[in-house]
């Protein structure tokens, strides 16, 4: 998907590809062994964390300590696995976008996709920090 705003998209583009989930190369081999590496990866550090629980004296307060860190990891894990599930639907909205773009009547109409588009690459930056 190349388009004349794909300034606003490029940082979207590379990060979802690093993961193999940008939708326009989801039927590709090289996204399916991206995608792979990325579970396995997030998997084998839930489980060596788990592993660790295990392993360790089990105390109320070790637990409390180790939750907060075991809980978001499994958060991680489910919601990339529901990105790849909806991934054609990701592939619609960018086409959608990339539509609104193409038929913008007014310059105002243009200004209001441009600031829109810049909070999202903001936001993706910001989300990048963390």
């Amino acid at each position: 998907m190349e388009f004349t705003v794909d300034q606003y998209y490029k940082l979207n583009r590379l990060v979802l590809s690093i993961y193999g989930l940008w939708p326009y190369h989801s039927r590709t081999v090289n996204a399916w062994i991206m995608r792979t590496f990325t579970i396995l990866f997030l998997i084998w550090a839930t489980t060596t964390q788990v592993i660790k629980i295990c392993t360790t004296e089990l105390t109320a307060d070790f637990i409390l300590d180790c939750l907060p860190i075991i809980i978001p990891n499994i958060g991680a894990i489910a919601q990339f696995v529901y990105r790849i599930i909806i991934n054609d639907r990701l592939k619609d909205l960018l086409d959608q976008i990339k539509t609104d773009w193409n038929h913008a009547r007014s310059q105002n109409e243009i200004e209001i996709m441009q600031t829109n588009a810049t909070l999202a690459k903001i936001t993706t930056k910001w989300f990048l920090r963390k």
